[in-house]
């Protein structure tokens, strides 16, 4: 190696032209690995970086940047990039790796910060943000920067911008971006002539196509695959075809896959099959595709023959091949195929019990369940879920039975087999049936007494979910989260807050945070047994506040009493940039109901729909018609009523009761009480609203 001159006895050091070719050649082979995700390769050119004291060259350092960030390691081109000097390239690379990585809030916020530093984005760094903004529907942001990077246009971006318009369904903003380019290239014309197909103007993307030739811009392969995905006209569909095999296209994979498709959809099955034939090589797509057309077609000799030759060559079914072929055909067509292709395969005796389930033949769906025993082939957690799902009723309790006969030889090898009949118990309302089987289980884990305690609560048998929950920490079962927030579920319904805190105290000791199904359910405790600040506590404590945890403590201030503070966390709620739902409301409102602020009440009602686009739905409906009630307005709940946008339910019209017992307008007040009596003649309550209506002729308000 050249080495430059320097005193006697010094360190020999490589000279200046020897490390700028170096430093040229790793940045080729750094492209290179980045292009074609070598990791390993780029791993390795580091390393020689590191050990060659190459490291704080800031051309290489960006490299490594778009390396790790191109091959994924996104957290090593983060720590890379916040190490150097950074610059517009550096902030590209790392910019466009989130955005090939889909987290486009990550994108935005590097955007962001290079705003901050006040370092000016070029060509590169805008492509990618209109990108990220399209994905998150951010229209106005996008708009905002669309006139600010009027003045640096070129294709590449306006291509970005036309595609971003596109996403938000704007397609005159579109057309307006294609004709302000001077001189727009193949991509550009594919995305001008997508974005008309995805909106279903194919005449005028075969207009597009048209200009494109004229301008002697030559059509590539995604040009012809996206028209021919909306391809609906014969003639135009040959003269495609006809182009793409001049230009030798057909030869693609994907392009074939998109001829057959195309010709299925014209219902041209020959057509579709004779370029298949012609295919050099096909894949799993192209057979799915044409196996289901000839599915639908009902040519189910065909089928099984495509079906069995796309085996023999090779290529194993997906899923969507089961899906076009098993469902697809009548319950005995689907058993003849399946015993054609039968290999033992346990997916495929599930898509065919599914079959026969699906077509309610549940007595061959049983004796299949038997057979494929027979066989030798063990059920797995999907054979049950499939079979027991037609016992959803006291009514198919024999049938659930006897599937328990069949199954109780895999229960000793299987935890799961135990799981789902307990589940089907439980679907049966046989609670009885679900305990023995439950007990009678040899092994049991988290799982099974989280479906017990479930079961539990949901009947009502508070007292017995607890006990459950002191036999589990007998057996030494470690409680996960949903056993511990189910037990707490049952301790609410026993209004046990002795029992609560308990358990409260071994969630502190198991964990050093509160997650947010225990805090939930810890929060709710605390709140119906009346100790609002114990609940306020848990709030605070929960690690991740979500929606639910902020509904949950929402509630509780709306049942104490305490809209103040409700209206307050709903503001902080939002400062946190979490999701408010349609149960969010539904507590703001009732907090606003229970305190008499009427305004405030309404305004959440419509801030509901207006700003956060959420549904109105029953619940919220009469949770107005309260608001008007309690404040004796009962023209407005009748307004309310007859302006529903569902249909009133016969909540709708007790809440309606109670607003005419407190203003003793006794018409109006006996015929909500008819309608209710109407809606649920079976409820004792909507009777008692009746009757005391009738006997007494007005209203102690």
């Amino acid at each position: 190696m050249l080495v430059a001159r320097g005193r006697p006895g010094a360190k020999p050091r490589p000279c200046r032209f020897c490390v700028q070719v170096c430093i040229s050649t790793l940045a080729s082979h750094l492209r290179w690995c980045a292009r074609f995700n070598a990791f390993q390769e780029g791993m390795a050119a580091h390393h020689h970086i590191i050990k060659n004291d190459l490291h704080r060259n800031p051309f290489l350092h960006n490299l490594l940047v778009h390396f790790y960030g191109e091959c994924g390691a996104l957290d090593a081109a983060e720590a890379l990039f916040a190490l150097c000097p950074r610059d517009v390239f550096s902030y590209n690379f790392m910019i466009t790796a989130f955005v090939h990585a889909k987290q486009h809030n990550e994108a935005l916020h590097f955007f962001h910060y290079m705003h901050l530093e006040a370092i000016l984005p070029d060509r590169v760094t805008y492509a990618a943000v209109f990108s990220s903004l399209a994905s998150l529907s951010l229209v106005e942001a996008a708009r905002f920067l669309h006139a600010c990077v009027l003045h640096c246009l070129n294709v590449s971006v306006a291509t970005a911008i036309m595609h971003m318009y596109g996403k938000f369904g704007s397609l005159h903003d579109v057309q307006l971006m294609f004709r302000n380019i001077l001189a727009p290239d193949v991509v550009a014309w594919n995305c001008a002539l997508g974005v008309h197909v995805d909106h279903h103007k194919f005449e005028e993307a075969l207009a597009l196509y048209r200009e494109m030739k004229h301008e002697g811009v030559d059509p590539d392969k995604v040009t012809f695959i996206r028209l021919l995905s909306a391809c609906g006209v014969m003639h135009v569909s040959e003269q495609f075809h006809f182009e793409i095999t001049c230009k030798g296209f057909d030869l693609d994979t994907v392009v074939g896959n998109a001829l057959v498709n195309m010709y299925v959809k014209l219902s041209c099955i020959k057509s579709a099959e004779l370029v298949f034939e012609k295919m050099p090589e096909h894949s799993v797509a192209s057979w799915n595709t044409l196996i289901g057309a000839y599915t639908e077609r009902n040519e189910r000799v065909k089928v099984l023959g495509l079906f069995n030759r796309m085996q023999e060559e090779g290529f194993k079914p997906n899923k969507i091949t089961l899906l076009n072929i098993i469902p697809a055909c009548p319950p005995c067509d689907a058993l003849k195929l399946f015993e054609a292709m039968n290999d033992g395969d346990v997916v495929l005796w599930n898509a065919l019990l599914s079959s026969f389930v699906t077509d309610r033949k549940h007595g061959q769906a049983i004796q299949l369940f038997v057979q494929m025993q027979g066989e030798g082939v063990m059920p797995n957690e999907c054979t049950f879920k499939a079979v027991m799902s037609i016992c959803s009723s006291e009514h198919s309790l024999p049938f659930g039975k006897e599937m328990h006969v069949r199954a109780t030889s895999l229960l000793e090898h299987s935890i799961s087999v135990g799981n789902a009949l307990i589940t089907m118990y439980g679907r049966c309302f046989s609670l009885v049936h679900a305990k023995s089987t439950f007990n009678v289980l040899l092994d049991r884990n988290v799982i099974t007494w989280t479906i017990m305690l479930t079961l539990l609560t949901q009947r009502t048998q508070f007292a017995e979910a607890v006990q459950a929950f002191d036999r589990l920490l007998l057996e030494g079962v470690l409680p996960d989260e949903f056993v511990l927030a189910g037990t707490l579920d049952a301790c609410v319904g026993l209004i046990s807050i002795d029992k609560g805190k308990h358990i409260h105290a071994r969630i502190l000791g198991m964990k050093s945070t509160v997650e947010t199904v225990m805090g939930t359910a810890l929060l709710s405790l605390y709140a119906d047994c009346g100790c609002l600040r114990a609940a306020e506590n848990i709030f605070d404590q929960i690690f991740e506040q979500t929606t639910i945890s902020h509904n949950a403590i929402i509630i509780a201030f709306a049942h104490h009493g305490q809209a103040q503070r409700a209206l307050s966390l709903f503001e902080r709620m939002q400062a946190k940039d979490v999701t408010a739902d349609s149960n969010t409301f539904l507590g703001l409102m009732t907090a606003c109901s229970h305190c008499g602020l009427i305004e405030e009440g309404i305004f959440h009602f419509c801030l509901m729909q207006s700003t956060h686009e959420l549904p109105w739905m029953a619940e919220h409906f009469d949770c107005v018609i309260d608001i008007f009630g309690r404040a004796g307005q009962v023209n407005a709940s009748l307004l309310v009523i007859d302006t529903l946008h569902v249909n009133p339910t016969a909540l709708t019209y007790r809440t309606l009761f109670s607003a005419c017992c407190k203003s003793g307008d006794v018409i109006c007040g006996l015929g909500a009480a008819n309608q209710a009596f109407l809606l649920e003649p079976e409820n004792g309550g909507c009777y008692f609203m009746l009757q005391n209506v009738i006997c007494s002729g007005s209203f102690l308000g």
